[in-house]
């Protein structure tokens, strides 16, 4: 116990510190996401558009380090449903965990299922991706993307990105952000320790880089929909527009975004008990508005 508290506090200090050594004014993390959205896939959004938006899956092997086995059938169903109902699915990054494993081939395999039914997607053309840190193509000939915009025919526009943009030690210091998880905390984690350097588990990182993402958008004055923290976010009347995913690795429970009939909701998928004592997975709306897509 007193191991694991030494570990975790030093994995926020050694966090903390590299903000400090590597620190970049605000200003400039910013314009990283302007720059972002410089060479965005376009999609042309019409009243019969359907989109679901999945983020930060890490798939992994299948092994301890693995947060997304618990969620593997939840997530299916739900993509199997979306799919039969005529959804563009858009993965805003993450999907894979290229961090923890170096080859995304084993995952393939432990997911064998996941990939051939993504695959069902990307041969109707249904299928776009977003890279958030450093990720592997899947299928010959996929691009893979840094940002895409969804805009209408009066030029009313939702920007979406992974988000780690402004976020340093996972975008301009990537290199040292893997090297931690790969070969510190993975070991660790196999002894039941948590890994702290990832945004959904540091609570001071989180106060760092959602604020930013919150201030491009109230500076840019955008909608933006975003993944990278984990935490699922959808703005009040009022607010600037800066919706959060969430995440494939929320215990028992897999969170997306939908966009269809100019209307935008927050929603959970999970395991759930009927009337008659049997389990189903379900789809619960969180939140859900009007947008000013036509």
């Amino acid at each position: 116990m007193i191991f694991a508290d030494l570990s975790h506090t030093f994995g926020i200090f050694a966090y903390d510190v590299s903000e400090v050594i590597f620190l970049i004014p605000d200003k400039l993390l910013l314009r990283r996401l302007d720059n972002a959205f410089r060479y965005a896939r376009v999609i042309e959004y019409t009243p019969d558009t359907k989109i679901v938006i999945f983020s930060d899956c890490h798939r992994g092997t299948g092994d301890y380090n693995d947060l997304f086995a618990q969620n593997h059938n939840i997530y299916y169903d739900a993509v199997r449903q979306y799919f039969n109902y005529g959804y563009t699915y858009i993965d805003l990054g993450d999907s894979a965990d290229l961090w923890l494993n170096r080859k995304i081939e084993p995952i393939i395999e432990e997911y064998t299922n996941i990939y051939e039914l993504l695959n069902e997607y990307y041969n109707e053309g249904r299928y776009i991706v977003v890279h958030g840190n450093p990720e592997q193509p899947l299928f010959p000939g996929l691009q893979v993307h840094e940002s895409v915009i969804l805009r209408d025919s009066y030029g009313n526009e939702i920007y979406m990105t992974h988000g780690h943009q402004v976020d340093p030690i996972s975008s301009v210091f990537w290199r040292l952000g893997e090297f931690l998880v790969r070969y510190m905390w993975r070991p660790l984690e196999s002894l039941g320790i948590k890994q702290p350097m990832g945004t959904a588990e540091h609570r001071m990182k989180k106060k760092e880089t959602e604020p930013r993402l919150i201030e491009w958008c109230k500076q840019r004055g955008k909608a933006l929909i975003a993944g990278h923290t984990h935490r699922v976010r959808f703005p009040k009347d009022g607010e600037p527009e800066y919706y959060n995913v969430g995440s494939g690795v929320r215990p028992r429970a897999v969170t997306a975004i939908e966009i269809e009939r100019s209307g935008i909701s927050l929603v959970k998928w999970s395991v759930e008990s009927r009337d008659d004592g049997t389990l189903c997975i379900a789809k619960t709306v969180i939140d859900s508005r009007t947008v000013s897509l036509r």
